[in-house]
């Protein structure tokens, strides 16, 4: 097969270029874009490319580099040869010094992340001096490639298998993305354009470079076109990976329940049966949405992280019951609200007003994100077990009293000092409530949280934990009172 020479390597890349640009709508006429140029092929390439176009999409282009300073006379090469570029393409460049300052804040992750980190608040600091909409990178197939085998490695979800995304936040774009380093190269020298190598991309410490290096290579002896597979692999979850967030964003808002407790972004709450019904999948993708709510990211978040949340949420219905992750706390808070919030984050006792409760009736308490519904039926002798712990084992929600050992209004309020009961299993005994959260481990921060169901003649039922022995259904009881707390 015949070489390609080098002019139609060139008008060919242009042309796919620009079938990525316009396919996904990443350049719009008249924009101003901050390109990131480290002076290796790919942002050379990138700087030139978008160049050509410079009056046909009326663009203003700045070039960004940052220097590190960690290889010497070699990082002060590539500065001095982007300031070069510059002056060739008439544009105007932005340099940034990393100090030990910039990275110190970011000391717990590697400095591959670090930098990227200082690498990109650069980029968002030249584009708001310069007033730019986009910001974009020069990555490549290659890249991409390496990225997905990265996280797979590390047992990533769809979201790492999706790799480096073409376009960010509407702002961040990647051209490149789909081409090659070989059609890069192809390029650069159809357009008789030099470039800086950096020599760290051949370190073997790095696992990126452990990738470029050895797996690739050795998976191209499966498939001669890995990089593209790879490529492809990344587009394909990475559209089914937008399809399954709009759908979790959607159920995430209809398992959250209403939270007063603290700012917005501290805590949120959600319903503990809504959750336990999502298919195991949507459970996961709801862990790492709430994470991402309160830290603004999930990068501490691993997989067992996830798996054990949803352990303490599903296994233990205890109110005492809680895990910590990734800077966040999970725990139960109040029959069927799960509290995830900031590690530092103290969630304060929640007040609210007592209602009244009639029968039948329907009420809604918002603050604790529930209803209580109530209804009478009259019932044969012998229709209720004596043992209150039966109806607990069917629903702890839903409670079943003798309507004719109280009168009505019956009130809904939380818990006060002096608070006594008959709990049933207790032969009639009275106990003080506060004794009873104590002994049955409640959390002082969720007592408040916890419905009473209280009559005149005394507290009916301390909702979904115990009914007063007094009130309950026995084998002569003619006519029921059913509540049932609805989350």
């Amino acid at each position: 097969m015949s070489r390609r020479n080098p002019r139609d390597s060139a008008v060919h890349f242009r042309t796919r270029v620009h079938k990525v640009i316009t396919r996904h709508d990443l350049i719009q006429t008249g924009d101003r874009i901050v390109l990131g140029v480290s002076g290796g092929p790919d942002s050379t390439c990138l700087a030139a490319i978008l160049h050509e176009w410079i009056k046909k999409w009326n663009l203003t282009l700045y070039l960004a580099h940052v220097n590190y300073g960690i290889r010497g006379h070699e990082a002060k090469e590539d500065e001095m040869f982007v300031k070069r570029l510059a002056q060739k393409l008439d544009l105007k460049v932005s340099i940034k010094h990393v100090t030990s300052d910039d990275l110190a804040s970011l000391e717990r992750e590697s400095f591959q992340a670090r930098a990227r980190t200082v690498r990109y608040r650069f980029f968002e600091h030249v584009a708001q001096q310069q007033g730019a909409q986009k910001i974009a990178t020069g990555h490549t197939a290659d890249d991409q490639a390496e990225t997905v085998l990265m996280w797979a490695i590390r047992g990533a979800g769809l979201t790492g298998l999706g790799g480096i995304p073409i376009q960010r936040c509407q702002k961040i774009i990647r051209p490149l993305i789909t081409l090659t380093r070989t059609d890069v190269l192809a390029y650069l020298d159809a357009r008789h354009l030099t470039f800086q190598t950096d020599s760290s991309n051949e370190v073997p410490v790095y696992l990126r470079n452990r990738i470029r290096h050895e797996v690739i290579p050795t998976l191209q002896t499966y498939n001669p076109k890995i990089g593209r597979a790879l490529s492809q692999l990344a587009e394909i979850v990475s559209e089914d990976e937008k399809i399954l967030s709009t759908i979790t964003r959607q159920i995430f808002q209809d398992i959250l329940v209403p939270n007063q407790d603290t700012k917005e972004t501290d805590s949120l709450h959600i319903s503990r049966s809504r959750f336990l019904n999502l298919p195991r999948g949507f459970q996961r993708r709801c862990i790492r949405q709430a994470v991402d709510h309160i830290n603004g990211d999930t990068r501490r978040l691993t997989f067992v992280h996830i798996e054990e949340a949803i352990v303490c949420i599903t296994v233990s219905s205890r109110p005492s019951a809680s895990y910590e992750c990734a800077g966040v706390i999970v725990n139960h808070h109040c029959h069927d609200v799960i509290a995830i919030t900031k590690t530092n984050t103290q969630l304060q006792p929640l007040y609210w007003d007592a209602q009244y409760l009639s029968v039948p009736a329907e009420i809604e308490l918002h603050v604790l994100g529930c209803r209580i519904k109530t209804w009478s039926e009259s019932s044969l002798a012998g229709d209720f077990p004596v043992s209150h712990a039966t109806f607990r084992a069917h629903n702890s929600m839903i409670a079943h009293f003798d309507s004719d050992t109280f009168g009505l209004p019956l009130t809904v309020r939380s818990w006060k000092d002096g608070d006594v009961f008959c709990p049933s299993g207790m032969d009639g005994k009275k106990k003080k409530l506060q004794d009873y959260f104590v002994d049955t481990k409640i959390p002082k921060r969720l007592r408040s949280q916890i419905p009473l169901i209280v009559a005149s003649e005394g507290i009916l039922w301390v909702s979904g934990y115990r009914q007063d022995d007094r009130f309950r259904c026995r084998s002569t009881t003619r006519r029921t009172c059913t509540i049932q707390v609805i989350r």
